[in-house]
């Protein structure tokens, strides 16, 4: 059998209308305003990698969260390395860390900067139930070639994230990480794994939930992370 040689198609718009010449979808005037949209959203994003563009800035998180609790008072006296007592300025040299984290902690929970970031901007798909956003952001989730994108309902999604809180909580307990950084370390761990967003649902449930969301996601702009929601 000779090899095939079909072009695989990956413009959502391109896959929007094949739908409706074959007659699997009802024309409608509003989807495909929003297939517009989404092919625009498309080519902003193909060759999109915040690894990359935003390194720097994952780097210095990296660095916070990635720091244990600080050690009580009398550990920090006993000798360490060689048999050494610790510097009589490393007591500045970790104040002066700390500041940096507490600085670089407000600015990526920053709601105002993080409307001025020049990160690719994502997209959020409203209507009535059955107007077919959950097929649209589908199209366009399984059009990107980017490895890293994940495409999650909502629900599901805020499981997750609630587990891994708890995650994070019982570690700090056990002498690991502080929890005053759980959100930074869960937007570091979305922008490592899933750096463009998909969630189908999205609401905000309640108080206790929008506060965690609204933080966790303006970390996770700042970071350079892209959020297509329905």
């Amino acid at each position: 059998m000779p090899p095939s040689t079909g072009l695989t198609i990956t413009n959502p718009l391109v896959l929007y209308r094949t739908l409706l010449a074959t007659k699997k979808i009802d024309p409608d005037p509003a989807q495909h305003r929003l297939a517009l949209h989404l092919q625009k959203l498309y080519h902003r994003l193909k060759d999109y990698e915040p690894l990359v563009d935003y390194k720097y800035e994952l780097g210095r998180i990296s660095d916070a969260v990635g720091q244990p609790c600080s050690e009580p008072e009398e550990k920090s006296k006993q000798p360490v390395g060689n048999g050494r007592r610790r510097s009589i300025f490393s007591p500045h040299r970790e104040q002066k860390e700390h500041a940096d984290v507490l600085a670089l902690t407000r600015k990526l929970t920053s709601y105002e900067s993080a409307v001025r970031l020049h990160s690719p901007r994502g997209l959020l798909l409203y209507g009535e139930v059955g107007t077919g956003k959950s097929m649209l952001i589908d199209l366009l989730a399984g059009a990107l070639p980017n490895q890293k994108k994940r495409r999650w309902h909502f629900d599901t999604f805020m499981l997750q994230t609630f587990a891994k809180l708890e995650q994070r909580r019982r570690h700090r307990l056990t002498g690991g990480h502080d929890e005053e950084h759980s959100l930074l370390w869960l937007a570091r761990d979305l922008i490592s794994t899933s750096p463009i967003l998909f969630l189908d649902e999205f609401q905000l449930p309640d108080r206790a939930a929008s506060k965690i969301l609204s933080n966790l996601l303006t970390s996770f702009f700042h970071l350079g992370g892209v959020l297509v929601a329905t």
